[in-house]
């Protein structure tokens, strides 16, 4: 049966036409009959539960918090609801939320010049490398679906960073103008060791950007709200 792709967009053929329509699915079945696999050998584990099935369980969750996000015109109070949902969505796709602040910049440049960026997890290579950073876009509240690419980081993201006490930490915010997508070409792919994948979270999309196919701005976007519009399968 046909993957259900639904809400999920191929921007600039981040897969090619033809490995969507003849190949992907044969590439995940083993990987979709391990996850069966594994939650039918434990019915009672909602850690053993596949990827799919405890992302569908946020469907109410979800809808509830965006029916009341898109009344909130205070930037902080509609962060602090957007961090309602995010960490139970990375739990279900097995990632821990860990939210912190990182000075970035070339080599050998000093901490004052550097650009503090809020990032929300990481995943690292055994040796330390960064490999996955995960990062957020604050949407507006009439325009909860706005592209997170779009967006700038919002100041509200730096509250409780402790450089705003500590000026031996202190490194200059991203310009209100400069949006994730900027940001990312200029001062994250572009840095001397670059985290392979970003995943840029907000409530309306989960972006997937892999640095190899970033020079083209080929990358995936799930549309949340769509996804969640109708049963979250993988096959139909």
């Amino acid at each position: 049966m046909p993957l259900d792709l639904t809400g999920i967009s191929n921007r600039n053929e981040y897969f090619s036409s033809h490995y969507l329509a003849a190949l992907i699915e044969g590439d995940l079945k083993d990987t979709l009959a391990r996850w069966k696999e594994t939650a039918e050998a434990n019915p009672d584990s909602e850690a053993h539960r596949s990827p799919e099935r405890r992302i569908a369980t946020l469907y109410k969750p979800y809808f509830n918090l965006l029916n009341r996000y898109v009344v909130l015109r205070d930037p902080a109070e509609r962060l602090a609801a957007q961090r309602e949902f995010l960490p139970r969505l990375l739990d279900a796709l097995g990632y821990v939320y860990q939210p912190s602040w990182r000075s970035i910049g070339p080599s050998g440049t000093p901490l004052a010049k550097c650009l503090r960026l809020p990032m929300l997890g990481e995943v690292t290579k055994s040796s330390g490398a960064p490999w996955l950073w995960i990062v957020e876009a604050l949407p507006p509240a009439d325009e909860p679906e706005t592209d997170p690419l779009s967006l700038p980081v919002h100041s509200a993201q730096f509250d409780g960073d402790p450089a705003h006490h500590d000026p031996q930490l202190a490194s200059p915010h991203p310009a209100r103008d400069l949006a994730w997508d900027e940001l990312v070409t200029r001062h994250i792919f572009s840095l001397d060791e670059a985290p392979r994948w970003i995943f840029l979270l907000s409530l309306g999309h989960v972006v997937l950007l892999d640095r190899t196919k970033w020079p083209e701005k080929r990358h995936l976007s799930f549309d949340c709200e769509r996804r969640y519009g109708k049963p979250m399968k993988w096959a139909t």
